[in-house]
């Protein structure tokens, strides 16, 4: 009897030291996803749930209230479960003045690309011939990438959602209806993506 009394009073000073020691430990809110998120996508407030952490993770890197994240852009790949932190999300690029969105068909690696990268955008016939350098084949020597690419179930073709300025959009619109698929060009990361 007397082993069980010291067990039973060992276990509970266990018990009651480690109920001590964890309540005391600060925590806060961080966003965190609540499903795998693919790069390029648009976040809603489905996408997110609300966990307590320690202070101590993340602190100042982290986002704190859905509404700091709705509306902004997964700039890679995130898994379930993971803590937003501000270098994972950026903002969605703003159309520029004078610019109007159209969604092109598109070949080339897209891939690297996400929402606010600028491209240049060209003819694909025309590059065959006499190579992509020439300003001559330019359909838009500055497009804004505004979204991630999808896969047209119609055709199966890639299209992605550019805005251009208006005098590129004849000629994108031009060689977007003679089947043309635009070739997608790297121009430079936006700055202000993340």
């Amino acid at each position: 009897m007397r082993r069980i009394a010291i067990a039973l009073c060992t276990g509970m000073a266990v018990f009651f030291t480690l109920a001590a020691v964890t309540s005391g430990v600060a925590t806060r809110p961080v966003v965190m996803t609540a499903h795998d998120l693919r790069r390029g996508r648009t976040i809603t407030a489905r996408d997110l749930v609300i966990r307590e952490m320690p202070v101590y993770m993340g602190q100042g890197s982290t986002f704190g209230a859905i509404t700091q994240v709705v509306g902004r852009v997964a700039q890679i790949d995130i898994g379930a479960g993971t803590p937003l932190f501000h270098s994972l999300v950026g903002s969605v690029p703003e159309v520029p003045q004078h610019f109007t969105v159209l969604d092109i068909p598109i070949s080339g690696s897209v891939a690297d690309l996400r929402p606010g990268d600028e491209v240049a955008l060209t003819d694909p016939k025309a590059c065959v011939r006499e190579g992509c350098a020439d300003e001559r084949h330019m359909l838009a020597g500055r497009a804004v990438v505004m979204g991630p690419s999808r896969i047209n179930a119609g055709d199966g073709m890639t299209s992605m959602p550019f805005a251009v300025d208006q005098e590129s959009a004849g000629r994108v619109l031009t060689a977007r209806e003679s089947a043309t698929v635009i070739v997608v060009t790297r121009l430079r990361a936006d700055a202000g993506n993340g």
